[in-house]
């Protein structure tokens, strides 16, 4: 029966991005009914590495980390997150429970130039420390501030 393939052919050594084709009986020979049909088989990495190289998809580089204090203002963090995304602030927020100095840690080691301190103290005035992790300034800074900075 017919068989099909897409190669990539300029440029790049990616080769075979996808092949298929019918694949009649097949599941008979594996003890089930005789079927018709047809399959096809894809290569992520390489439509990956074809996306990456053609710059085809602009992922935004994270501006902004939510370090949060402890467990129990985790919620109020991922509201947080919540809003700026809907603000098109391009954000990260720790999920695995590491403590703050981790998490600053991780933020430096990503590049991700700015922290946000999220603890009870923060959640009732609603001022965030803001830290810069180029110069590891700090100030407090407003939810619409930190919004202001993507």
């Amino acid at each position: 029966g017919p068989i099909f393939e897409i190669v990539e052919e300029t440029k790049s050594l990616v080769g075979t991005i996808t092949a298929g084709g019918r694949y009649d009986n097949l599941i008979g020979q594996f003890g089930g009914v005789s079927t018709p049909a047809t399959g096809i088989s894809l290569g992520i990495e390489r439509i990956v590495q074809l996306v990456r190289e053609n710059n085809l998809i602009s992922i935004p580089k994270t501006r902004i980390f939510i370090a949060n204090v402890n467990d129990k203002t985790m919620p109020d963090a991922i509201k947080i997150v919540q809003k700026l995304r809907k603000e098109n602030v391009s954000c990260q927020i720790d999920l695995m429970g590491r403590n703050l100095s981790k998490q600053l840690e991780y933020a430096d080691a990503a590049g991700i130039p700015y922290v946000i301190v999220v603890g009870e103290r923060e959640l009732k005035t609603k001022k965030f420390k803001l830290r810069d992790m180029k110069n590891k300034s700090e100030k407090e800074v407003s939810l619409e501030e930190v919004a202001r900075l993507a």
